[in-house]
């Protein structure tokens, strides 16, 4: 041992300088050392920047949480644009700034830490369900997604126009494009907005952001009932709502999201309906729809 080091201190003592292979060879490292370096600094600061988009949305939930139970209504947005349905508002959207932080009671304003935008902030129509829209970066797999915190029940939503109650299946109250207000239009051009997809929300649109991948997440048929909200206390008008649902969200992106996508297709259409058929299309109008019935059997929970 002792050998081999006197020999490599001779060795290095000998040396007058660097020939072209080392240097080469010393610069290659030092630049391969500085680019590892570069992704390891970038890849923390993408990972610190998401972590404080999750406490920013987390924040704002509590505030929204606490102003509810005082006000019993969630506050409109700030510059809101109304989202229509045959001329029926479905949700409110826009941002998330001072004038609600001002009403909230919140200290401090807070914004995107990359681009110092306001979070995308949507109302539905009841102004009881709320959306919140930011993004994570995940710049380590060369993408950019959507990241939403909620209290919406995104299955279905329902609308009064003229008399009738609609009930539409709408999985998100958040677009990326505010440029129409129409319901339609927003569905027809993709611009639904949903959780871990590229779609971006409309409040980076001004930003570094790309917002607009137009991922399909629309049902195949938007009005799944187009009646009198009382008849849903009736077993058969629930069970059809039930199978109208399914019909809707089966083949689309967001199937195995859904609740009704693990349902037996041959139960639900089944001439003599099953209990358990029964059972989860009561709980659909309780729990998704928010129109408290009685059932008469015990509570499926939903997954």
């Amino acid at each position: 041992m002792f050998i081999w080091k006197e020999a490599f201190i001779n060795y290095i003592r000998s040396k007058k300088g660097f020939n072209l292979l080392e240097l080469i060879i010393s610069i290659s490292l030092v630049i391969i050392l500085s680019f590892m370096w570069y992704l390891s600094l970038q890849s923390y600061l993408v990972i610190t920047r998401d972590s404080a988009r999750i406490v920013g949305l987390e924040n704002i939930n509590i505030s929204l949480n606490t102003y509810i139970n005082k006000s019993w209504f969630f506050p409109n947005p700030s510059q809101s644009t109304e989202i229509l349905y045959s001329g029926s508002l479905v949700w409110t959207q826009w941002i998330f700034d001072d004038s609600i932080w001002q009403i909230t009671w919140y200290s401090e304003v807070i914004l995107d830490p990359l681009t110092n935008s306001n979070y995308t902030y949507s109302v539905k129509n009841s102004r009881k369900e709320f959306m919140l829209a930011s993004v994570f970066e995940q710049k380590w797999i060369s993408e950019n997604v959507a990241f939403l915190k909620w209290n919406y029940n995104w299955e279905l939503l329902s609308i009064r126009k003229s008399g009738i109650n609609y009930i539409l299946t709408v999985p998100s109250i958040v677009s990326n494009d505010l440029s129409s207000n129409s319901l339609l239009d927003i569905l027809n051009n993709n611009n639904l907005v949903y959780n871990n997809y590229k779609n971006l929300p409309a409040s980076y649109s001004s930003t570094e952001f790309i917002i607009d991948d137009n991922i399909d997440f629309s049902a195949n048929d938007l009005v799944v009932w187009s009646w009198s909200i009382s008849e849903l206390k009736k077993s058969n008008a629930q069970v059809s709502l039930l199978q109208d649902v399914y019909n809707s969200y089966s083949w689309t992106l967001l199937w195995n999201k859904v609740s009704v996508y693990k349902i037996n297709e041959w139960d639900l259409f089944d001439v003599n309906t099953p209990q358990y058929i029964k059972m989860q299309a009561c709980d659909l109008v309780n729990y998704k729809l928010k129109y408290y019935v009685e059932c008469a059997w015990s509570i499926w929970l939903w997954n």
